[in-house]
């Protein structure tokens, strides 16, 4: 058997956020990336570009914003419980 070393791919990501959480959510990014090396762009905006940027399939990781039942239903957020 022939075991081959692991090596740690850095990976970027890509965050939605309200502008009102967007400074800390800022705080938290550059943190990660100065402990992982991997970046992590916040996108922000109002609520409503928000929500326009998740349902129109911008490619994202990750979304901040307040419950929306309909979005559920169209596939596009899967909420975290």
């Amino acid at each position: 058997m022939v075991l081959a070393p692991v090596t740690a791919v850095a990976t970027d990501l890509t965050a939605f956020s309200p502008g009102v959480t967007a400074a800390g959510l800022r705080k938290l990014a550059n943190a990660s990336t100065l402990e992982t090396g991997n970046r992590v762009s916040i996108i922000s905006g109002t609520i409503g570009l928000i929500k326009n940027d998740v349902m129109s399939d911008m490619p994202g990781d990750l979304v901040l914003l307040p419950q929306r039942p309909h979005a559920e239903r169209k596939g596009h957020v899967a909420p975290y419980e």
